[in-house]
């Protein structure tokens, strides 16, 4: 088996562990075993996403499944925890819960509207290769962030190592959250510097589809934005 295929098969793995950890982790003050297995299950989860990064560039061939499904295990991990930890222990913070959530959302709605706008198969999309593709280094640094916060929380750290995150990760949310839309819009909005002609066609289709909507305007009396 590939190197890649074996990395997605992590990545998926820790999908799966999410309803066990869950269990175990909030029945942990019952039973020390339990307790135990959470910690061994939310490791598994802080490894193999360590792993399944090695393994894709040890195996040197593009993962464009990978680079989908990837940071996507990691949200729904992240965000379901969040959740009930927050509904069941009061932490993290529910503000905090509902900034990094609101995060997701809207990289989301972004990320799947520009899909079925673009009216490419989901490889094709996937190999554009942009932004709207691909994690930049700031996102993948807000997202070991929020597992670090969420680690903290996990194995009941001190609350001088874990306040401090109650601060950064909803700060670096806002931040990279902004910054993803930013460059998004701007990458749609001067589609003719697409690199491939399949790419700048399927990003012509997004900058008209956020015209129809207002969000993109030409300007009056002069030619339309850059594009």
């Amino acid at each position: 088996m590939k190197l890649y295929k074996i990395a997605n098969v992590l990545t998926l793995s820790r999908i799966l562990i999410l309803p066990l950890f869950l269990i175990f982790l909030m029945n942990s003050s019952l039973n020390s075993h339990y307790r135990l297995i959470s910690y061994l299950l939310f490791i598994y989860f802080f490894l193999s996403d360590l792993v399944d990064g090695y393994l894709v560039r040890k195996g040197g061939e593009r993962n464009y499944v990978g680079q989908f499904i990837d940071p996507l295990a990691d949200k729904v991990f992240l965000g379901v925890s969040y959740i009930v930890l927050t509904t069941h222990w009061g932490r993290p913070p529910g503000i905090i819960v509902l900034i990094i959530a609101g995060r997701y959302i809207i990289l989301g709605f972004l990320w799947f509207t520009a899909f079925f706008v673009s009216e490419r198969s989901f490889f094709e999309f996937l190999r554009m290769e942009n932004v709207l593709t691909t994690p930049t280094l700031l996102g993948k640094a807000t997202t070991w962030g929020e597992v670090i916060l969420l680690g903290s929380i996990v194995f009941n750290l001190p609350s001088f190592i874990r306040v401090p995150f109650y601060f950064l990760v909803p700060t670096f949310s806002i931040i990279t959250g902004g910054n993803y839309l930013y460059l998004a819009l701007d990458r749609i909005k001067n589609y003719q510097s697409a690199s491939t002609e399949e790419e700048r066609e399927a990003l012509k289709r997004m900058n008209d589809f956020l015209r129809r909507w207002g969000i993109f305007r030409e300007k009056t009396g002069s030619s339309p934005l850059r594009e």
